[in-house]
C-alpha cells in the first residue's frame, strides 16, 4: 500500500495563557491514520506553530499518531492567544473517505481544522468528519 499525505491546518483561538490544547484523530471506517511530518522524499516543511498576533508562550508539545497536544504556559499579559499549527495526516490505505477530528481542550478554546485547504470547519468535543480526499466523490 502506498502512503498517502494531507496538509492539516488547524487554527486555535481563544486559547488563555496556561490551558491546553488537544485535538484527538480517529478513522472513520478505514484506517490506519495518523499525524505526521509529511513525506520525507519531497522534503516537506514539517511540522510548524505560527502565532498571530504576539509570541506564544509554549509550555509543552507533543504529538502522537492519534493526538496533538500542546499546553501554554501561565502568566504574561492575561491576553487570548491565537496560533496556527500544521502538519501533516497520514495513511496508506487507499480505501480511506474520512477522517474524524475531535478536541478535548480547556474551557474557552476554539479550534476550526481544514485539510488540504478545504474550508475550515469547526472542531469540537463530539467528533467532525472531514473528507480525506477532495478530489473524490463521497460514493468514490
Amino acid at each position: 500500500m502506498e502512503d498517502q499525505y494531507r496538509k492539516l491546518k488547524l487554527s486555535v483561538s481563544n486559547a488563555q495563557p496556561g490551558t491546553y490544547v488537544t485535538v484527538n484523530l480517529t478513522e472513520e471506517g478505514a484506517g490506519p491514520v495518523a499525524y505526521s511530518t509529511g513525506p520525507t522524499r519531497t522534503g516537506s516543511p514539517g511540522i510548524s506553530i505560527k502565532t498571530i498576533g504576539d509570541t506564544l508562550p509554549l509550555n509543552t508539545f507533543n504529538i502522537t499518531p492519534a493526538q496533538v497536544k500542546l499546553e501554554t504556559q501561565s502568566g504574561g499579559d492575561g491576553g487570548a492567544l491565537k496560533f496556527d499549527v500544521e502538519l501533516y495526516l497520514w495513511s496508506n490505505n487507499q480505501s480511506i473517505k474520512y477522517i474524524n477530528l475531535a478536541s478535548s481542550s480547556g474551557p474557552g478554546v476554539q479550534i476550526m481544522a481544514s485539510v488540504d485547504n478545504a474550508t475550515a470547519l469547526p472542531v469540537g468535543t463530539t467528533p467532525t468528519m472531514f473528507r480525506w480526499d477532495m478530489t473524490r466523490s463521497n460514493d468514490s
